[in-house]
This record gives C-alpha cells, sequence and structure tokens, in this order.
C-alpha cells in the first residue's frame, strides 16, 4: 500500500547503497517536504553517546573496543 500510495523513497547509504525509506504520509498544499535522509551506519555515533552522556574518556572507549564491547 504505501509503494502504491508513492510513499516509497530510495536513499544511498554513506557506501553508495540504495536503502528503501516511508516518504512524508501527508502532504500540504503550497510546502516541499524534506527528502528523507539514510539512517545512521551501526555505530556511527557509539562514541560521541559515551563520551557525551556517560562521560567516558578515550581509554575507557579503547578499552571497551579491546574487548570487543563496541
Amino acid at each position: 500500500q504505501a509503494a502504491a500510495r508513492g510513499l516509497r523513497v530510495v536513499v544511498r547509504d554513506p557506501s553508495g547503497r540504495p536503502v528503501d525509506l516511508v516518504g512524508t504520509p501527508f502532504h500540504i498544499t503550497g510546502a516541499t517536504m524534506p527528502t528523507p535522509a539514510a539512517p545512521p551506519t551501526l555505530g556511527q555515533h557509539t562514541a560521541e553517546v559515551l563520551t557525551s552522556l556517560l562521560g567516558m574518556d578515550a581509554a575507557q572507549l579503547e578499552e571497551l573496543r579491546r574487548q570487543g564491547v563496541i
């Protein structure tokens, strides 16, 4: 049904692969709706979240990487 209503949007991820998304489910006359962007890649924001929200430092991040946690 989403495809039949024209809601399917194809965007490219950072590696150039196509990603199917659902576009804006409504339309406003005279308005330009934003084009969806590809979702973040797996782990893209991990370091930012762990440092800014949990207060981890570089040594702690490296230890998590060494252990295979991240």
